[in-house]
């Protein structure tokens, strides 16, 4: 269903000029790329086929680079991941497009996620609006779910 609504929804200038516009109050106008680790898990077929993980690992850079990112680190993991990548990737599509072609090959299993350095956890944490007051006004309390996602429509109405 995700994947369905992804495909359905098309991104507009629009979404493109508020994404950059956001981009450049957390990362002050310099040039930044996301990061995204990626945790794997072989298949079968993967596993059947171990021998062949090395083509497959330089395919999935060429991959990277052919999408304009750049797969940054690989790791042999010994646990309940088999291997994790670190990559940058310009866009959470184009990351989206990296993780549905490489896992479609059958040989593994990829679950990504969107990471952050330390200097933009202080940046977005240092954004969020203050204080956090109860219902009777009177104290503080942490940001639910819900009010982080009225955090993003404040920010769009700031650069309208």
């Amino acid at each position: 269903m995700g994947l369905q609504y992804a495909s359905l929804h098309k991104i507009t200038d629009q979404d493109r000029r508020q994404t950059t516009a956001l981009r450049m109050i957390f990362y002050e106008g310099r040039c930044t790329t996301p990061t995204f680790i990626t945790l794997i898990r072989s298949t079968q077929q993967g596993m059947q086929n171990i021998k062949q993980s090395l083509s497959r690992l330089e395919a999935a850079k060429r991959a990277f680079k052919a999408m304009g990112a750049e797969l940054k680190q690989f790791y042999l993991d010994m646990g309940q991941y088999d291997m994790v990548i670190i990559g940058e990737v310009p866009d959470d599509e184009r990351a989206a497009k990296l993780s549905l072609a490489i896992g479609s090959q059958g040989a593994i299993r990829t679950e990504s996620m969107r990471a952050f350095t330390e200097e933009e956890y202080r940046k977005v944490v240092e954004a969020l609006p203050r204080p956090y007051m109860t219902a009777g006004g009177q104290g503080s309390v942490a940001p639910s779910r819900n009010s982080l996602s009225g955090l993003s429509s404040t920010l769009w109405q700031y650069l309208g």
